[in-house]
């Protein structure tokens, strides 16, 4: 049986590719709108703007067709949102439509590595397969793939990028696409401004004989990524583009950056614990499975050992993927992302040279189609129970759980009067209200757009703020509160509505999958 099997992956190598394609997808698609369990700030925001800029060609605060979004005075680039725009209109305004966007450019990553993975090791199918298996079931590829946030794209793009420049040592017009492609990586996610720009610097002092050989094709690519990079990096350098920058905060002590870019290299951040962040990763498993150490380090012996580029490619891409993290802070697994890619690729290479030496050691040709079988089925297993399990149960605060059926259930409310308290200077609250109810009353863009400021920005002269039926405000005893209206708290939070000359009675309870109570609605009603 093994026999046929092996046979059967040798002479179907592309039948395989679209089986991990299809677990991929399955991994990626089912339960989308509620796993993660809740829905974040930053998911809310991309995705309003998206139907704003769908109904009225404006972002919500107005601005044009922006190339980058302000959102939460972040200043965010706007490819990932517009390409989420085609998905809300069909779908509407909902989480699952903005995170579809992220769920089929992960499926698509796992297509691209297939193909790079050939180019990077002389066409060998075997480690594409298993290049593509890696990134398929991948906890960290697989996790941001899930989640409405625009890094997802950085790795995809960069990936095609790099795989048609390579595909130009054989063909070169495929130098201008790929040149292209370098371009608009940078309108994916702000660690491609780091990352891509010392990238493309050691790729061409590489490979500068090529590029000056058929400098005709290259000056092409070069004009049509200039065409892309100069508008961003003039961007990048006003006020605007440094104000995310500014938020984050860079550290200037060399010692502390060689610690932060040493943790990306961690046992513990890449196979035990991971970024540590649960909105970032599940609890208790690292970006990468445990058993990826070995292949890892028979993967990175084999790549060194190599004569060609191919190794000075991966050098290049190692010392580069923590960077955009280590300027910051360590473990840090959105700004790391490129590392999906190339750990995958490592993974695949160094899992095929220790199938070839158990093939060779043990006269077998079932080596193969056994690893691939108890790695699929282990890699399914764990991720099965870790994320689609324990995670949805788990990880609930973090995703702002509750505040969909809190905001709904006051929005289809007769009273028209909610209220949601604020705490004092707590601005990530601010953040949440100021978005979220917009996201699920799918209020009007064209009046939103029309609001004098926004509850982050807020002044102390004024710090109340209402939407439609919803006020935000800060709860103290000599506030003066509607005759009768709905009061949405946290449930730590009841023994502020002792309200002298009001009557107050529970009428809904929000409680999360380990039936905690997440939030706790209230009728506050004026006694004459």
């Amino acid at each position: 049986m093994m026999f046929y099997l092996n046979k059967y992956l040798k002479n179907n190598t592309k039948t395989i590719l679209l089986v991990l394609l299809f677990l991929g997808a399955v991994l990626r698609l089912i339960l989308l709108g509620t796993l993660p369990n809740g829905f974040f700030v930053d998911e809310a925001s991309n995705g309003y703007d998206a139907y704003s800029l769908a109904h009225t060609l404006r972002d919500h605060y107005g601005q044009f067709m922006p190339l980058f979004l302000r959102a939460f005075d972040d200043y965010r680039e706007a490819l990932y949102i517009y390409l989420m725009i085609p998905f809300i209109k069909v779908f509407g305004l909902t989480e699952f439509a903005s995170r579809l966007p992220s769920a089929l450019i992960g499926i698509a990553t796992i297509v691209i590595i297939y193909y790079l993975a050939q180019e990077l090791f002389e066409q060998e199918q075997r480690v594409g397969l298993m290049a593509a298996l890696f990134l398929a079931l991948s906890p960290w590829h697989i996790h941001y793939s899930r989640v409405g946030f625009r890094a997802i794209l950085f790795p995809c793009l960069f990936s095609l990028a790099l795989l048609f420049f390579l595909k130009s040592l054989k063909k070169e017009n495929y130098l201008i696409l790929s040149g292209l492609l370098f371009g608009l990586s940078f309108w994916t996610y702000s660690s491609a401004r780091v990352f891509v720009t010392f990238f493309l610097i050691g790729l061409g002092l590489l490979y500068w004989e090529h590029l000056w050989k058929h400098r005709r094709k290259t000056l092409l690519g070069v004009v049509l990524f200039a065409g892309i990079y100069i508008p961003l990096l003039t961007f990048w350098l006003s006020p605007e583009g440094m104000s995310r920058l500014n938020q984050v905060g860079l550290q200037n002590e060399t010692l502390k950056v060689l610690t932060n870019f040493l943790s990306y290299f961690d046992p513990n951040f890449l196979f035990f614990q991971g970024d540590g962040n649960f909105r970032h990763n599940a609890p208790h498993i690292g970006q990468l499975y445990y058993f990826e150490f070995l292949p890892i380090v028979v993967g990175l012996i084999a790549i060194l050992m190599q004569k060609g580029k191919t190794r000075l490619i991966f050098v290049i891409w190692l010392l580069l993927y923590p960077f955009p993290g280590a300027v910051t802070e360590p473990y840090h697994s959105i700004r790391s992302i490129i590392g999906t890619v190339l750990w995958a690729l490592i993974s695949g290479y160094g899992t095929i040279k220790i199938i070839n030496f158990l093939e060779i050691k043990f006269n077998s040709s079932k080596v193969y189609p056994i690893t691939l079988l108890l790695l699929t089925v282990s890699m399914i297993g764990i991720i099965g129970k870790t994320y689609f399990i324990d995670y949805r149960i788990q990880v609930t605060r973090d995703w702002q759980y509750g505040m969909r059926e809190a905001i709904t259930y006051a929005n289809n409310h007769p009273i028209n009067c909610a209220i949601m308290k604020r705490k004092p200077d707590w601005v990530f609250e601010d953040r949440s209200y100021g978005i979220l109810v917009p996201f699920y009353t799918q209020f009007s863009p064209q009046e939103y757009q029309k609001l004098d400021t926004h509850p982050w920005n807020r002044t102390q002269e004024n710090p109340d703020y209402t939407l439609g039926k919803f006020t935000l405000m800060s709860m103290t005893p000599e506030k003066q509160l509607p005759e009768q209206c709905l009061l949405i708290v946290y449930p730590d939070e009841t023994p502020i509505l002792e309200v002298p000359g009001y009557k107050v009675e529970p009428v809904h309870t929000v409680k999360n999958p380990k039936d905690e109570e997440q939030f706790k609605i209230f009728e506050v009603t004026q006694v004459n």
